[in-house]
């Protein structure tokens, strides 16, 4: 059985399901109370997780293996880094982990593949789900105003979501996974979070 790493929380959810803000409300609230906090995300900033990005805004052509194999890259540079981010005491947020390969990438790539690949990374403490329907996620895509990027296609989204239930039905129970109406206002789910983690003594009430 893989390491649970407690003190290590990710946020998951479709695009525009609103992982970042969420991220972002975390980080700044665990800095008003004084709590060590080291918010991360994935594709991280590093010299692959930036190859992703650009694959992903369509700048660079790959194949779905490729961006597996890419990411798994990623991770295994951004395990290391969140793994000396607990050593110091720090509460590691991350926008987006293995559950986010498991969802999209194997939509074209075999999920047994995929999840070899990520088999020997740690699973966090708990992952909170902002579950929004794939509808909801597509018009606060559109509402940006942006190009979509390579994975923000209703029917791909679609398959996203089941894969991510799957991801999910795998966890032990030392892995908790908390589920998140995606529809509520912003403030809400921050406040669900905030209560969640105070409950569990991460930050103070």
């Amino acid at each position: 059985m893989r390491d649970v790493w407690d003190n290590f929380i990710v946020l998951e959810g479709l695009d525009g399901a609103g992982t970042t803000t969420q991220l972002n409300a975390v980080s700044a609230l665990c800095k008003e109370q004084g709590r060590d906090v080291f918010p991360t995300c994935e594709p991280t900033d590093g010299p692959i997780g930036t190859i992703i990005r650009r694959a992903l805004r369509k700048e660079l052509m790959m194949s779905q293996n490729q961006l597996a194999l890419l990411y798994a890259a990623d991770r295994d540079e951004h395990v290391r880094t969140m793994a000396q981010a607990l050593k110091e005491g720090k509460l590691v947020v991350s926008d987006r982990y293995l559950f986010s390969s498991l969802a999209y990438q194997a939509v074209d790539v075999p999920y047994d593949f995929v999840e070899g690949l990520n088999s020997s990374y740690p699973l966090p403490e708990i992952v909170f789900f902002i579950d929004t329907p794939v509808e909801e996620c597509i018009r606060r895509i559109e509402s940006r105003g942006k190009d979509k990027e390579l994975f923000e296609i209703q029917s791909f989204l679609e398959k996203v979501k089941r894969n991510y239930e799957r991801s999910f039905s795998d966890l032990p129970s030392s892995s908790k996974c908390i589920r998140l109406d995606g529809k509520l206002p912003i403030e809400v789910i921050k406040g669900q979070i905030t209560r969640f983690l105070q409950n569990l003594g991460k930050i103070s009430g």
